[in-house]
């Protein structure tokens, strides 16, 4: 077959199977670059792999990308972005290609203070390989991690390729990674910290690890060991029919990793994994491209002071950013009975719009009756809120969320409620706010 040939069975291949959707001209554009060997590769991929690995993507639905951003999608699920960000949201048309697979930087997005990417692992070998994600590097530093897949090879990984008991697995799996920080280190390799990210030019790199199984791996149902701490150990993998590994929960606990942001998790994990009879260490994938993060142009609201005094506490606010992609709030909360506010929990939420806008609360002692805290803020898909309430935790019903699948109108509903929260808003604090850019 020639590659004009080709060419032509692989625009008729995508014109049937995506009729009628939004075109999406990097995707295009990175096909054909694929097709006629131009993406940089260490070794380059035939033609007929290059057309099954289209092919496939394109009928295992890759082709949603065409219409809807992955990040937004990440960020506030089926509703609409708000528009500052997806005019923000960028398609860098990054791609490297090796014999292991093919890495794709599909979308990036920076909101001010964190970093978003969305990038796409892909595996046209026809062998059964293990992908882990080694790290996400800016000019070296590395960026921290939030999901189970992008923490590395000593939490999970995906087999792409080849079949397992009949079952193909998949080719192909879209990645999703929020990085609010880099990780600092001494000259010694001690962690210190985070740092901000830094706005302006630098290097982005993501590096992949590939392995190749020992023995046949175990197809398990996940969903049989939904809450164990601690399962069987196993002498092989162990993934499900997504591909997805879990390289905790079957690892026995002589194999107890200490995985460092300094150091590639392959590196740590490598010996342990070939012991095990799990997976030999391949090789790697590696995408670095050059990035521009532009200074903020997302509207933001901050609170109108930032010393409060209720229920003889005083809160000081160090830091209080929310966007439409979600925020932090730091300070202090200081006074008789600040522990028992701070142990019972609380939650940051906008009852006028009936949403709780904080998802985790985290904090230290520093004095007798001193105490800082952190409150990670979730993406605002509607209006910014004008007003919001710190208020302490009572009780959790997801049968009282509207926005739930467990979602009951039936089941009675008490006061305070904001989702599928109960709050006490008698002893609340109302937070006042003002519009910033």
């Amino acid at each position: 077959m020639n590659d004009q040939e080709m060419k032509r069975l692989l625009q008729s291949a995508i014109d049937h199977r995506l009729s009628g959707l939004q075109e999406n001209p990097f995707l295009a554009r990175r096909i054909i670059a694929a097709a006629k060997g131009e993406l940089p590769m260490k070794k380059k991929l035939s033609v007929s792999l290059i057309l099954v690995l289209v092919l496939t993507l394109t009928v295992l639905g890759l082709a949603y990308a065409l219409v809807q951003s992955r990040i937004a999608g990440e960020l506030y699920g089926d509703a609409a972005a708000p528009r500052d960000v997806a005019e923000r949201i960028q398609t860098p048309d990054e791609s490297t290609a090796s014999d292991l697979g093919v890495l794709v930087l599909d979308e990036l997005l920076y909101d001010g203070s964190a970093l978003h990417t969305a990038f796409t692992l892909s595996n046209p070998t026809g062998e059964t390989l293990l992908y882990t994600v080694d790290g996400l590097y800016l000019d070296g530093c590395s960026l921290t991690r939030s999901t189970l897949f992008t923490e590395g090879a000593g939490t999970a990984g995906y087999l792409l390729g080849g079949t397992l008991d009949g079952l193909a697995l998949p080719m192909s799996i879209s990645a999703y990674n929020e990085a609010e920080a880099l990780y600092e280190f001494d000259g010694q390799g001690r962690y210190l910290g985070t740092a901000p990210i830094p706005q302006g030019e630098a290097s982005l790199r993501i590096d992949i690890a590939v392995w190749r199984p020992i023995h046949s791996p175990r197809l398990v149902n996940y969903g049989d060991y939904e809450g164990m701490n601690v399962s069987e150990a196993s002498d092989r993998l162990v993934t499900d029919k997504t591909g997805y590994v879990s390289l905790e929960l079957f690892r026995p606990a002589a194999y107890s990793l200490n995985a460092t942001a300094d150091k590639p998790s392959s590196e740590i994990c490598a010996q342990a994994y070939r012991e095990l009879g799990w997976a030999e260490l391949a090789g790697q994938i590696s995408l670095e491209l050059d990035v521009t993060l532009d200074p903020d142009q997302l509207t933001h609201v901050r609170p109108v002071q930032t010393e409060y005094a209720f229920d003889n506490l005083t809160l000081t606010i160090s830091r209080f950013d929310l966007t439409h992609t979600g925020g932090r709030m730091e300070g202090r909360l200081s006074g008789e009975g600040a522990e028992t506010f701070l142990r019972q929990g609380f939650i940051l939420a906008d009852p006028d719009g009936q949403r709780v806008l904080s998802n985790v609360l985290t904090w230290d002692q520093e004095g007798a009756q001193d105490f800082s805290f952190c409150l990670s803020l979730v993406p605002v898909a509607g209006e910014l809120p004008r007003r919001v309430y710190l208020a302490p935790f009572l009780a959790h019903d997801p049968h009282w969320d509207k926005a739930s699948p467990s979602y009951d109108p039936d089941v009675e509903k008490p006061e305070g409620v904001v989702g599928a929260y109960q709050l006490d808003f008698a002893h609340a604090l109302c937070i006042a706010l003002e519009k910033s850019s």
